[in-house]
């Protein structure tokens, strides 16, 4: 038995158990110990040269590439190497794992009393211990995953020592190594049931640890994927349209864009944290009015605000996977339809949402208008609220906007005129050292982004009378030609006001000079179809995480209708039938269309490999498209060097010769044969 073959194994299957556990998921796990059991036993031989390695390996890691744009595997909250950006970690992980399982499957692993620096010996544990610390949670506010990922870092450190113990020639037998070696693993078990019992009894102050931890990697509060946090600073925004701002975050099926979409509703600014301070309690489901009876379906219905019976337009929305934790609402939002187990609401009708599925959308229904949201007392208190570190020069700059205006509208039309003339829009924003953000802004009217001026916009309204709070979400302006439906990027994240108008209700406050607004970029159609097609086997992969292989077949049906009910399906279609049709004709040949040879022929082309495989063994290898007469003169112009070569140059040279003046095949066979023999039993 292989012992290092199977402590590899042994060690890919730690990580793949791991993996599982930390992702939730099955399929990829399940499928890769299958895979590398199979390997380990060998059926067939996988025999690669050191440059196919290199072309596999830059193969493989082209396709998970390409598999962590198609399916990112989102999971917010965790700690790791790279915040934010957990589906990076997630898919380096598997890459690493498929790339020791080729390994393992390639080498054979043979105890060796000593291994190279660069060893495959050393290259393959040290891929897992990169595995690990890329999918382990350590920190995790979760015992159980910080357990799981403290133990399976031990057993991996054990399978670790044993294993460079066994490649490398096991214990030698002079005086004292068994000793050194029983000591080291006795520091090795020490250290690992240390970590696990320091984990342990850790739980009560682990949530300061990863405060601490987060705050150190990622200065900023966290903000998530997409900039929207239970607590957004001044910078979010701004770091997520930095950061990955092509990435689809919303997609919505409507007749006509819902514009803004809000996420979160802060009431209170503190430096440069907004909060809310309003309590979220829990939301119970309701039956639909009879007119939507048909639309809601599976879902259950949920009344947001008392409507007057008149409904507007209906949003059909799929978050992307990162933002199952809230429901996305228009401004006037009276009913949701969705599936959730829990949807919890406030004052400011901000919905957070708990198992909602991920093969499903969600259902908003518009009202009318707003204007039956009055906001109660508390709530009007809270959002006339301006912050104490705001500076007495900033309080009067604010209240000379609004001074020469009376109604609610007039002032709202006065901040955002104020905001768009004497400002300029730029992503970034350089403060003075203690000094307040918001003042700073208000008073010295440096350029800044949209978070900015939304606080901004806030803090003016409330100086002036008027309930004002502040917004996050998107603006949705793109439109997928090829799917129908409107599409909200990182880059359309943004942040507005929202203000009480005794007669409008709360209206939307946009401060934001018009160069800062999200608008839509112009696609091609081959974009367009792609992210259709994207978003048709995101839609097919949740539904199969959800319902297991009777999804299989909807899959297939999408993927049909994908590739022949639209244009750029068909032109993408019709070039791979003939490509694949081109490749067929090109290189099948049935077998009664191959040349057949005579038995003269057959000797004559036995002759001839015969000749190539002495050249070869002397350094000549015969191109494809080398005429024997080149190929002669090129072993004669090299006989200078090499010894010997010059009859080998001229016996092609004769062959060449033979053939074109029409000496008979049989008399040229009986001549080369000749010939040959003199080459092959004459050479030194």
């Amino acid at each position: 038995m292989n012992m290092p073959r199977l402590i590899i194994l042994l060690m890919l299957l730690v990580q793949l158990i791991v993996t599982g556990i930390l992702t939730e998921t099955r399929a990829f796990p399940a499928v890769m110990a299958i895979a590398a059991i199979i390997l380990y036993l060998r059926p067939f031989r996988m025999q690669f040269s050191q440059r196919q390695q290199v072309y596999l390996f830059l193969a493989v890691t082209a396709l998970f590439a390409a598999k962590m744009r198609m399916f990112p595997l989102e999971i917010t909250g965790r700690f790791s190497p790279f915040p934010g950006y957990y589906d990076l970690n997630h898919a380096l992980t598997q890459l690493l794992i498929v790339v020791q399982m080729l390994l393992l499957g390639i080498h054979s692993f043979t105890a060796r009393k000593e291994n190279r620096l660069f060893s495959v010996h050393y290259a393959v544990p040290l891929m897992g211990i990169a595995s690990l610390a890329l999918i382990g949670d350590f920190v995790s506010r979760s015992l159980f995953y910080r357990i799981t990922s403290m133990t399976s870092a031990g057993i991996f450190s054990v399978l670790f020592a044993l294993h460079i113990t066994l490649a490398t020639g096991g214990i030698n037998r002079h005086k004292g190594a068994f000793l050194k070696y029983a000591l080291s693993l006795l520091v090795l078990t020490a250290s690992i049931a240390s970590g696990i019992t320091l984990s342990l009894f850790a739980a009560p102050n682990v949530a300061k640890l990863d405060e601490f931890l987060f705050r150190y990697f990622q200065p900023n509060i966290n903000t998530g994927s997409t900039g929207l946090s239970d607590q957004t600073t001044l910078q979010s925004i701004t770091a997520l349209h930095k950061r990955n701002n092509e990435k689809v975050a919303i997609r919505v099926f409507s007749d006509s864009s819902p514009e803004y979409l809000r996420a979160h509703v802060r009431d209170s600014l503190k430096g440069r944290v907004w909060e809310s301070t309003s309590p979220l309690k829990p939301l119970r489901p309701t039956s639909p009015p009879p007119i939507f009876k048909n639309v809601v379906g599976e879902n259950q219905f949920f009344q947001l605000r008392q409507d007057d019976g008149i409904f507007g337009q209906l949003f059909k929305v799929w978050s992307a996977d990162y933002q199952r934790d809230l429901l996305f609402t228009t401004l006037n939002t009276a009913c949701v339809a969705a599936s959730p187990t829990l949807i919890k609401t406030d004052a400011h009708l901000h919905c957070a949402v708990e198992g909602l599925p991920r093969s499903r959308p969600y259902l908003l229904v518009d009202g009318a208008v707003s204007a039956g949201d009055a906001p109660d007392d508390a709530t009007r208190h809270q959002c006339l609220q301006v912050p104490e570190s705001l500076s007495e020069t900033a309080i009067q700059a604010c209240m000379k906007v609004t001074e020469q205006q009376h109604t609610a509208a007039d002032k709202i039309r006065a901040v955002t005129h104020y905001f768009r003339s004497n400002y300029t829009y730029q992503y970034g924003i350089t403060i003075p050292s203690r000094q307040d953000p918001l003042s700073y802004f208000l008073t010295e009217r440096p350029p800044a982004h949209c978070e900015y001026f939304a606080s901004g916009a806030v803090i003016m309204l409330r100086l002036a009378g008027v309930p004002a709070r502040y917004v996050t979400g998107f603006v949705v302006t793109e439109k997928n030609t090829s799917g129908g439906y409107w599409i909200a990027r990182n880059r359309d994240a943004h942040a507005w006001a929202e203000a009480w108008d005794d007669q409008r209700g709360w209206v939307t406050v946009e401060a934001t000079p018009p160069d800062g607004l999200p608008h839509s970029e112009p696609t091609s159609a081959f974009a367009a179809f792609r992210d259709r097609l994207k978003f048709k086997l995101a839609q097919i992969l949740a539904l199969i995480r959800e319902n297991g292989i009777n999804a299989i077949g909807e899959l297939l049906r999408q993927l049909i209708i994908a590739l022949f009910m639209t244009l750029p399906g068909r032109v993408l279609s019709g070039m791979l039938l003939l490509g694949t049709a081109a490749y067929g004709l090109r290189n099948y040949r049935p077998h009664w269309r191959k040349q057949q040879h005579g038995p003269e022929e057959e000797a004559f082309l036995r002759l001839l490999a015969r000749a190539d495989r002495e050249a070869a063994q002397r350094g000549f290898e015969r191109g494809k498209s080398e005429t024997l007469n080149q190929f002669g003169s090129r072993i004669l112009a090299a006989a200078k060097e090499k010894s010997g070569c010059d009859k080998l140059g001229n016996w092609y040279i004769t062959c060449a010769a033979l053939r074109c003046n029409g000496t008979p095949i049989g008399e040229v066979n009986v001549i080369l044969q000749e010939q040959l023999n003199q080459i092959l039993y004459t050479s030194p």
